[in-house]
């Protein structure tokens, strides 16, 4: 079941309040020790397509590198965590990949793409480690991109489509 993902995310950075670990504030530098602790020994094998090289990495050191790579810079707390839970789910879903290769993903935009880590990816990582989107208690086959631009297409006459990011929630209960 493909998960339309791009308006799951809106609606989550619309609808969720930020949610941090106990003991980590706002502004709090969260470390890459703090991030392999919190992967309880889960590693993911990363092959380098270009170089040929491959280096085990924690998985939430893994998503942050990879939402610094993905994600917008400038983004709220609550996209960053969205996105952050959604790389992990795509992470899981697609291990194992570049078997083949003898590793679980590559580092290109073929798998997904990293940078180094920081500040706020770390912190985005580490609020949302270990959860995953599910359909029926598995991890969901999603899909998100770096760059989003609003769909188009000329010769079928469908114009572009604006979805209000707020569809669908609300703070407050309705009679």
């Amino acid at each position: 079941m493909l998960v339309p993902v791009l308006l799951i995310l809106a609606i989550a950075a619309a609808c969720v309040e930020t949610w941090r670990p106990a003991g980590v504030a706002a502004q709090d530098e969260v470390t890459d020790e703090q991030l392999e602790a919190a992967s309880v020994g889960r590693t993911l094998a990363i092959g380098s397509l270009n170089g040929g090289r491959i280096t085990r990495i924690p998985l939430e050191v893994y998503v942050a590198r990879v939402l610094a790579g993905e994600g917008e810079p400038n983004a709220p707390d609550a996209a960053r965590q969205a996105l952050a839970v959604a790389i992990r789910t795509y992470t899981l879903v697609q291990m194992g990949r570049h078997r083949r290769e003898g590793f679980d993903l590559c580092d290109t935009v073929h798998c997904q793409v990293l940078r180094a880590a920081n500040d706020s990816s770390r912190r985005a990582a580490l609020a949302t480690a270990h959860r995953v989107l599910t359909v029926n208690g598995a991890p969901a086959e999603v899909f998100y991109s770096a760059s989003w631009r609003p769909i188009r297409r000329r010769r079928t006459g469908l114009a572009r489509r604006h979805v209000p990011v707020h569809a669908g929630c609300s703070r407050r209960r309705r009679a």
